[in-house]
């Protein structure tokens, strides 16, 4: 009798113990955490080509220039140069910088507007640069060979935003150094797209 009762009793306690330990209904959600720190930044993108509308610059280009002598044995120096990015509404609306660069006696790079050296002329897809002799016959003008030859053809959209209150000539005034600091110009190498090539 007590074997039957003990055996009761601890079938009892094991019900009892199961049923405390089984599983209840899914309670509530705790409220969402606070947000994680931002991931640091992805690297910049490569430059895209540039457009329609774009500030276009050529490389610097080496000074190769042939001689004319006129019937009073003056030598006038000259190069044309291809300026596939200088276009109808360029001649009519932009506005074209060119500058020099040469190499001095310490080795320091000095660039300086070419306007104030040459003579140039602008066409659609090409310019022309001159150096003329002096006003006394039997002379010759400079030739610039061995220096390098760089063209900035700024939009008239871009010239009056950029530039703003500035003339044409004020621009093709302004220095080498003032001009690649406002629009950005850097390195050696041209940013004109391969349509302009012909």
């Amino acid at each position: 009798m007590k074997k039957l009762q003990f055996f009761y009793v601890l079938s009892l306690s094991a019900f009892v113990l199961f049923m405390s330990c089984s599983k209840g209904s899914t309670g509530p959600a705790g409220p969402a955490g606070a947000d994680g720190a931002a991931g640091a930044d992805g690297a910049d993108g490569a430059t895209g080509p540039a457009g329609t509308d774009s500030v276009l610059y050529s490389a610097w280009m080496p000074m190769n220039m042939s001689d004319t002598i006129t019937t009073s044995a003056d030598t006038t120096y000259y190069q044309w140069f291809t300026a596939n990015a200088i276009t109808s509404s360029i001649l009519s609306t932009g506005t074209i910088v060119t500058y020099l660069q040469t190499v001095d006696q310490n080795g320091d790079s000095l660039i300086f507007n070419a306007a104030t050296a040459l003579t140039e002329s602008y066409y659609i897809g090409s310019i022309y640069v001159a150096s003329f002799p002096p006003a006394a016959s039997n002379s010759a003008g400079y030739n610039y060979a061995g220096y390098n030859y760089r063209f900035i053809v700024i939009p008239g959209a871009i010239a009056t935003t950029a530039f703003k209150g500035m003339t044409q000539q004020q621009l093709q005034k302004m220095s080498y150094t003032q001009i690649a600091s406002v629009l950005n110009i850097r390195g050696n190498n041209s940013n004109i797209p391969a349509k302009y090539h012909p």
